[in-house]
């Protein structure tokens, strides 16, 4: 018997007989369905390892003759309808959907920088005043009562030995001492404030103040009264300190801090018999009592401070 040589035939003959293969099995198929109305079309979902399509499968179920036919048989057909691709988003969707992400982010961000920032200028003053308090107890334990300091007032004296800031920064890490004479531990700008009556005073230009730089990068300045005070009313001395260093926004109620020194201890302005005149609570120096006992700067919003009781 001679056998037909497939390795003749042509690519167009492969797909002419593939095409009448596929006819004959068709028509068997729907003959088969003429002579067999119990059968059952039964439908179930895969999906394909290949592609990750969802494929309809249609099983053809023939249930088995009765006893009573000519024979026990079943017979079932298998095959695949259209291939349905999964719900996806266009490149426009994408495109927009990042455009209103870029908006909401654009509103959104400036709000949490500044919420932020006012939460480390809350944390970096409630750190300088455990420091600053924890220097002076030692430092009055080494040196005694302050009343016996060699203290002499801001206007007749421009010696750093005669200035409460001398006596205090042993006890502290310092990075830098300026004194009263050399420059450059505060930025030579004007503060401002965060009140109605402007502060309006160069800390880097004023032979009043005696500055310094810690390790941590806060500014510390201090203005020396005298060595005799109590521990509420006139002080003996008023310090200042700028949480961060030269960076904006260099305001007093902000990122400038006043505190009040005392015979036994130092107090944050604002208090009550701190600070509390009409000028230090319009310009901001009464503010720093509300950040150290409140842990917030719920001021902001109103520009003035009110004593804290």
């Amino acid at each position: 018997m001679k056998r037909f040589d497939y390795s003749r035939m042509s690519g167009g003959g492969f797909l002419a007989a593939g095409r009448a293969l596929s006819q004959v099995l068709y028509g068997n198929f729907i003959a088969h369905l003429l002579r067999n109305p119990g059968c059952v079309i039964k439908r179930s979902r895969t999906m394909c390892a290949m592609t990750g399509l969802n494929i309809q499968t249609h099983v053809l179920y023939i249930p088995p003759l009765s006893r009573k036919g000519k024979g026990k048989s079943s017979s079932c057909f298998t095959f695949h309808t259209v291939l349905k691709k999964r719900a996806a988003f266009t490149l426009a969707e994408v495109l927009i959907t990042l455009g209103i992400i870029g908006v909401v982010a654009a509103m959104t961000m400036p709000s949490l920088i500044q919420k932020y920032k006012i939460q480390e200028y809350v944390s970096k003053l409630n750190k300088f005043y455990t420091v600053i308090s924890n220097a002076y107890i030692r430092a009055k334990q080494d040196n005694g009562d302050i009343s016996g300091w060699n203290l002499a007032g801001y206007e007749s004296s421009s010696s750093d030995e005669e200035d409460f800031l001398y006596y205090i920064l042993p006890y502290m890490n310092v990075l830098k001492f300026c004194g009263k004479n050399e420059k450059g531990c505060f930025s030579d700008i004007i503060y401002g404030s965060i009140g109605s009556a402007g502060f309006g005073l160069n800390l880097n230009n004023n032979s009043w103040y005696s500055n310094a730089i810690l390790n941590d990068g806060m500014s510390i300045s201090s203005l020396t009264y005298s060595n005799t005070c109590g521990n509420k009313g006139a002080a003996c001395a008023l310090l200042r300190v700028d949480v961060n260093g030269d960076t904006t926004p260099n305001k007093l109620g902000i990122d400038l801090h006043t505190f009040a020194v005392y015979k036994d201890r130092i107090l944050p302005g604002g208090l009550s018999g701190v600070l509390d005149d009409e000028q230090s609570i319009n310009r901001g120096d009464a503010c720093t009592a509300h950040v150290i006992y409140e842990k917030n700067m719920d001021y902001i919003k109103d520009g003035k401070c009110e004593i804290y009781e």
